[in-house]
């Protein structure tokens, strides 16, 4: 005997009404936010730019103000570290991490440096639990560009890229990191901005595709002057502009 299985119209609806209620359930309790950690103020004062997380679950940051911070989790709570204090006595804009395979931090400080017009640094950790930190490139005014702002990141060969704001043309530069065989960095500018219509003004943060091309935004340029976003390609040691979209300043923000 073949038994038939027949679904009414009315089960349909009521199988519809409880999937749906348990994706929204899933939705908000997925949107709940949940506060890991507070910053007392003092010296370790506003957290700045994106996180970056270890192997281990470990967070690391950085404060506008100069600081490199860990949080460590541990049954449900969270403890902050002081990794490195850049000790200017002001802000610092420091902004964002990227990690190594080793383990080793890297960033940039804006107003740190031999010259004070930034520093891409790079903070190595100890067997005793010490940072030490390494200066990788001192940004002067002689050279492609100053005040490095932002999280710097790897390509494929191990080179550093990175924006400063200030640059050979005043509108920013997207610089480069090359490391040589003696152990040291040698920089060179991959993009310098113009003015008027095109883009200027990088923000901080830069993001490859799988074939090399670079991305990011501007916080100036394009035809109504409210920023960009803009791709870098490569070819022949030289790299190519192109503004992939140009905002309004309108219902698209600016």
């Amino acid at each position: 005997m073949v038994r038939t299985t027949f679904c009414s119209p009315l089960m349909r609806i009521m199988v519809a009404v409880i999937l749906t209620l348990a994706l929204v359930h899933s939705a908000l309790a997925a949107d709940q936010e949940k506060v890991l950690y507070t910053f007392p103020g003092g010296s370790n004062i506003w957290p700045s730019g994106s996180l970056v997380l270890d192997a281990s679950g470990n967070l690391f940051g950085t404060t506008y103000s100069g600081e490199v911070f860990e949080l460590v989790p541990s049954s449900g709570t969270w403890t902050f570290n002081l990794l490195y204090d850049f000790g200017t006595g002001g802000e610092d804009n420091t902004w964002g991490l990227t990690l190594d395979a080793g383990g080793n931090l890297y960033g940039t400080a804006a107003q740190d440096g031999s010259s004070g017009n930034g520093v891409v640094f790079e903070l190595t950790p100890s067997h005793s639990g010490q940072w030490t930190k390494k200066a990788l490139r001192n940004f002067k005014s002689t050279n492609g560009g100053d005040a490095p702002y932002g999280s710097v990141i790897f390509d494929k060969a191990g080179n550093l890229y990175g924006t400063a704001i200030v640059g050979t043309k005043a509108t920013g530069v997207v610089f480069r990191l090359t490391p040589t065989s003696r152990g040291q960095w040698k920089e060179s500018t991959a993009h310098a901005f113009g003015s008027g219509d095109s883009a200027f003004g990088p923000n901080p943060g830069l993001v490859f595709d799988a074939v090399g091309n670079l991305y990011g935004t501007t916080h100036s340029g394009g035809p109504y002057k409210s920023g960009t976003v803009f791709e870098l390609s490569p070819s022949g040691g030289k790299w190519t502009q192109s503004v992939l979209y140009s905002f309004t300043g309108g219902a698209d923000g600016g």
